[in-house]
């Protein structure tokens, strides 16, 4: 696969405790590109925190591939486009 960089915006989630509302910094990756890159669902990442980087590397592949099933992909290709 051609390495390419890959540019995202932080965002945030907010959580409470005991009547605080607070909020921290939240990554959300997803997409093909994590299959093309060799990440598969169910794959267990090692994240090492540098400073103002991370590294996420593969640590255990899946025993079992998590593929969706023809049959789901079906479904949910349906939902989608009826909405």
């Amino acid at each position: 696969m051609e390495h390419k960089s890959r540019i995202h915006k932080i965002t945030y989630k907010a959580f409470s405790r005991l009547n605080d509302c607070r909020c921290s910094p939240w990554i959300s990756l997803s997409g093909v590109w994590l299959e093309k890159a060799g990440f598969e669902i169910g794959d267990t990442v090692q994240i090492t925190v540098q400073d103002n980087a991370l590294n996420i590397t593969i640590k255990e592949k899946s025993p079992t591939p998590h593929h969706l099933s023809d049959k789901y992909k079906e479904m949910l290709t349906d939902y989608l486009r009826s909405r």
